[in-house]
This record gives C-alpha cells, sequence and structure tokens, in this order.
C-alpha cells in the first residue's frame, strides 16, 4: 500500500489568498508568503515516499504552471 497527500490549494489571481495577512501586510506580500509556503510544502513532499496532489479550487486553476509539480485535481463544489 502507498501513501498518498492530497494539498488543498487556492490558485494566485483566481481566489482571495491569505486574506487576514492581506489586510495588514496588503496583498502582494500575503501572496508572497503563500508561494514561499507552496514551494516549502513541495520540496518536503518531494522527499517523502509518498503520492502527493495539487486539490486545486478553480477550475480554471488546473491549467496553472504552479501546480505541475504533482499531479493535480479539482476540489469540486
Amino acid at each position: 500500500m502507498k501513501t498518498a497527500i492530497a494539498i488543498f490549494v487556492k490558485t494566485p489571481g483566481l481566489s482571495p489568498l491569505k486574506t487576514r495577512l492581506a489586510a495588514t501586510l496588503g496583498r502582494d506580500k500575503a501572496e508572497e508568503f503563500y508561494r514561499l509556503i507552496l514551494r516549502s510544502i513541495e520540496n518536503t513532499l518531494s522527499e517523502l515516499n509518498l503520492s502527493a496532489f495539487w486539490a486545486v479550487g478553480e477550475p480554471e486553476g488546473l491549467h496553472d504552471p504552479l501546480w505541475n509539480s504533482f499531479s493535480k485535481m479539482h476540489t469540486g463544489d
């Protein structure tokens, strides 16, 4: 049996990100932080022996190159 994990994500530019953080730091800094978090998650999961999936919140976000590192799926409504 192989272990898998799905990481629920929103695509920058398609959905609001880190809204409470953006309220104090601004949208650009909040998005920069979000992207840093994603890279950290990506790096950590790449080192583990499991299947990782991006569970993308927006159907049109599935085509964003940001999600090319793992398999991806739409979270659905």
